[in-house]
C-alpha cells in the first residue's frame, strides 16, 4: 500500500480525531489477539543508526517484513513466526514487498529525479538484482506474488526494465489526477485506488483500464461494530479510515478511524468483486510506554501501518513496533 495525496503526520492527525462511544457490545466480529509483538528499535536492533519511523510492512505466508528509515540509510528487519533478521541497506528505500518465491524486492524513488531503484533481495538477504528504471514504480503486493506499478501497467520484476527502458516506443496511459488522499495497492489481477474522504473503490487491471469501482460499506461496518460515526469531511480532513490495502486473498481491507484511541482496532473486510463487507475483524492492541497521553491512558499503539496475509501484521511506525495475529472466528 502506499498513500497518494496526504503525508504521514496528517494521517497521524486524523487518527487522533477519535471519538469517545458506548462499548462494543454486538456479534458477528471476527477477533484476534496478538501472539508477536515485537520492538524493532531495542538498543542495539539498528545498529547503533538513530531510529527513524517504519517506512513500509509486507506479509506472506509465515514470513513478514519491516522497512526501516534511519538517519543514515535504510534498515530491513524481516523474518517468520519465530526468527527475526536485520540488514542495514546502502541508501535509503521507500517500499518493500515479500512474494511467494521468499524473494524480498525494495524500491528506492527519492534518490535521483526520474529513476526508481529496484533491488531484489533473496531469503537471506544476499541481492539477487539491483539496477535503476527511467520514471517511477512502486512494488505492489498483488496476492502472493510481487509486482510494479508503473506508467506502462502493472509489471513482473523481470518486465520491468525490458518494458520501461523501452518506454519511448509505447504510447503512454495517462493517469487521472486526484483531488484527495488515496491509498493504492495490489490486487491478483491488478491493482485498486480507494479515495479517503469520497469513500470509493476503484479497481484497474494490469493494463491499467478501470474494470470495477463501488462504494465501501463503512456504514455497514459501523452499524456492525455497534459503533456512531460521522461521515467524512473533506475541509477538515476527518476521514473514517486510518489506512486501506488489501489482503493477498484479494480481501479489500480498511482499518477504521471515529473509534476509541484505547482500541481494540476494528478492520472492515470488503469482497473486491461485489463490494460487500465480508466481515469485520477487531484486534486487540499491544501496550507501550511511549503512548502514554491524556487520550489514550492504556497507551495503546498507534496502528499506522497493516499487511494482510496468511497473518495480521500491524505496526506503530513511531513507537517501532509491529504485532503479528491470527484471525479467529466470530463471536
Amino acid at each position: 500500500m502506499r498513500i497518494v495525496g496526504i503525508s504521514n503526520r496528517r494521517m497521524f492527525k486524523l487518527l487522533l480525531l477519535f471519538t469517545c462511544v458506548l462499548p462494543l457490545g454486538v456479534s458477528e466480529v471476527y477477533v484476534a489477539q496478538p501472539f508477536r509483538v515485537i520492538d524493532l528499535h531495542s538498543p542495539g536492533a539498528v545498529d547503533a543508526k538513530v531510529f527513524d519511523r517504519i517506512q513500509s510492512v509486507s506479509q506472506v505466508g509465515p514470513r513478514w517484513a519491516a522497512l526501516i528509515s534511519t538517519s543514515g540509510a535504510s534498515v530491513l528487519v524481516y523474518g517468520d513466526i519465530k526468527s527475526e533478521h536485520r540488514i542495514s541497506l546502502d541508501g535509503q528505500y521507500d517500499s518493500v514487498k515479500i512474494d511467494a518465491d521468499k524473494s524480498i524486492q525494495l524500491s528506492d524513488a527519492f534518490s535521483r529525479k526520474s529513476e526508481t531503484h529496484v533491488e531484489v533481495l533473496n531469503s537471506d538477504g544476499t541481492v539477487r538484482q539491483s539496477f535503476w528504471v527511467p520514471g517511477r514504480a512502486a512494488p505492489l503486493q498483488t496476492g502472493s506474488r510481487v509486482k510494479w506499478d508503473t506508467p506502462r501497467g502493472v509489471l513482473s520484476v523481470g518486465d520491468l526494465r525490458s518494458r520501461l527502458m523501452s518506454s519511448a516506443l509505447e504510447p503512454k496511459m495517462e493517469r487521472m489526477p486526484r483531488h484527495e488522499a488515496t491509498y493504492v495497492f495490489g490486487l491478483p489481477n491488478g491493482r485498486a485506488e480507494v479515495l479517503v474522504f469520497s469513500e470509493r473503490v476503484e479497481i484497474y487491471d494490469e493494463n491499467n483500464a478501470l474494470i470495477n469501482s463501488f462504494p465501501l460499506p463503512l456504514n455497514e461496518a459501523f452499524s456492525k461494530i455497534g459503533l456512531p460515526s460521522r461521515p467524512p469531511d473533506l475541509a477538515i480532513g476527518r476521514s473514517r479510515m486510518i489506512w486501506a490495502t488489501a489482503s493477498t486473498a484479494g480481501d479489500i481491507c480498511v482499518g477504521l478511524s471515529e473509534t476509541p484511541m484505547s482500541g481494540p482496532l476494528y478492520v472492515a473486510i470488503v469482497d473486491s468483486t461485489t463490494g460487500l463487507l465480508s466481515r469485520v475483524t477487531e484486534l486487540e492492541l499491544p501496550v507501550r510506554a511511549g503512548r502514554v497521553g491524556t487520550h489514550n491512558e492504556a497507551g495503546r499503539i498507534v496502528p499506522m501501518l497493516a499487511a494482510f496475509g496468511d497473518l495480521i501484521l500491524i505496526a506503530d511506525p513511531e513507537m517501532g513496533v509491529i504485532a503479528l495475529y491470527t484471525e479467529v472466528s466470530g463471536r
